[in-house]
């Protein structure tokens, strides 16, 4: 072996060339490193451990960030995200349920390749419209928070299947929603009635709306053709006019 030059160093931890292995034992050991097809991916997985904050190194670390694809946080007592979380740039799949936070930075939806997100059992009060850049978006999971509206923008996220927003607060909806492709679950929140139908671009297939404070259901509801079902059980209806052929006034 040639000898090492006494300028050789160890790699940072953080900052310009920092590697996995420069960091602390108590950090890599929740750090798995797997290889699909030649190419490296890191899961990590920082379920119940107790955080109250994120170890700034996460964020911090170069090859951490280039090969993060999966985040495991769920069931710690994490009140917010650092601002530079978009640093995980390459992020799949984030589990953040069960934590105490009462909101999301804008920057962390501005991750490009986000497919999974599941943030339900928190205090989280708003989404950010930043969303709207999550154009690989498939599952949101918000149920069980403080939401009192969901973004506007949310009918920009073309590929989102699923939005689990139950047992909020949302007291209303935009009729942007009806332009989402998705399953939207809003029951048990705190809805009044639901927004004019008179949109372009109808695209929602399934909203259930069950156990709110519904009054009247838009007589132009028929408009969103796209709609397959419409759960409005549990609510205080005087009329349910303008539910097109074959949707059920209440669906079980």
């Amino acid at each position: 072996m040639p000898p090492k030059d006494k300028d050789d160093k160890p790699p940072p931890a953080m900052g310009p060339g920092s590697k996995i292995r420069a960091l602390i034992d108590a950090l890599k050991k929740h750090l798995i490193v797997t290889e699909d097809k030649k190419k490296r991916m890191l899961l990590i997985d920082f379920t119940a451990i107790g955080f109250k904050t994120l170890p700034i190194e996460i964020c911090k670390n170069e090859e951490v960030c280039e090969l993060a694809v999966k985040f495991l946080l769920p069931f710690n007592k994490l009140k917010k995200l650092p601002a530079n979380i978009d640093a995980l740039a390459n992020l799949r799949y984030v589990d953040m349920r069960a934590n105490l936070m009462t909101g999301i930075p804008g920057t962390f939806f501005k991750i490009p390749n986000l497919e999974y997100v599941n943030c339900s059992g928190n205090s989280i009060k708003s989404i950010p419209g930043t969303i709207k850049n999550c154009q690989l978006l498939h599952t949101l999971d918000v149920h069980g928070n403080k939401l009192k509206a969901l973004p506007k923008t949310i009918n920009k996220c073309a590929a989102l299947l699923t939005l689990n927003a139950q047992f909020n607060q949302v007291r209303k909806i935009n009729k942007t929603l009806y332009e989402l492709g998705a399953d939207v679950n809003l029951s048990n929140n705190k809805l009044t009635d639901l927004p004019s139908a008179k949109i372009k671009t109808p695209a929602l297939r399934r909203l259930d709306v069950s156990w709110n404070q519904i009054t009247v259901v838009p007589d132009n509801i028929d408009k969103v053709y796209t709609l397959v079902y419409l759960n409005l059980a549990h609510n205080e209806l005087e009329h349910r006019q303008g539910v097109h052929p074959g949707l059920p006034d209440f669906a079980p």
